[in-house]
């Protein structure tokens, strides 16, 4: 969903631009932590770091995402979310999906009943997967969004980024206190707030896009202006 909101101009002051953003993406073990308020554009800009660093993987370096979601109860549980990310780093490398298959053959013994996945042991075996690349991106937003279960997840998730030297992590949440606590002394912080520039360019396309469908009639260049600007400065104040 965040992928389809976004605008392809969207994030270019971040994946382009912001000095620790690039630091991230170049350095080993690298932290970040992208804060802002709610309706700040976080998880949009989610989608936007995702598929530049997509775009930039190769078969040396895994990429694993995840979305907390507060509407899906799933979504607040660490194991889950430890074994979405366990899940994908299997399916990039063949020795990695050979450790993948272990954990799930010790989770299903034969004539014997099915164990479930513990975040303890998802921990070691993203640590071991992690082994088997060169890099590893680990992008996952709304830690805000997991009700009672927050910091639970922050602390899994953070060990997660302490537990190989190839993981660079990038976590998305609201400013929480709860998460500042266990962030702020090892993540480099980002703040996102609604950029002029990302405003401008989704309000412009849209704009464009509904006089093309005929559902919104401007013959006058100076309406268009004073449409375009309030928008936008409607935006940037809510």
């Amino acid at each position: 969903m965040s992928l389809e909101l976004r605008h392809p101009m969207t994030g270019l002051w971040l994946t382009e631009t912001d000095p620790n953003f690039q630091r991230w993406r170049e350095l080993p073990n690298a932290k970040l932590w992208l804060s802002g308020i709610p309706g700040g554009g976080k998880t949009v800009l989610c989608g936007s770091v995702i598929e530049t660093i997509l775009q930039e993987s190769d078969d040396s370096t895994a990429v694993c995402y995840a979305f907390c979601d507060y509407k899906d109860f799933k979504t607040h549980l660490p194991e889950n979310i430890l074994a979405a990310l366990v899940v994908q780093l299997g399916q990039q490398n063949e020795e990695a999906f050979d450790l993948l298959e272990e954990y799930f053959d010790q989770l299903n013994p034969e004539n014997q009943l099915q164990k479930q996945p513990r975040p303890e042991n998802l921990l070691l075996l993203i640590e071991d997967m992690a082994c088997v690349f060169e890099k590893v991106h680990l992008i996952v937003d709304g830690l805000d969004e997991c009700g009672d279960n927050i910091v639970s997840m922050v602390q899994s998730l953070k060990s997660v980024a302490d537990s190989s030297p190839t993981i660079s992590s990038a976590f998305f949440s609201r400013k929480e206190e709860e998460i500042r606590e266990e962030l702020e002394e090892s993540f480099d912080q980002i703040e996102i707030e609604a950029h002029t520039e990302d405003l401008e360019a989704y309000t412009l396309t849209q704009i464009s896009q509904r006089k093309a469908l005929k559902k919104l009639e401007i013959t006058n260049q100076s309406l268009h202006d004073e449409i375009f600007h309030t928008l936008v400065q409607g935006a940037r104040g809510m």
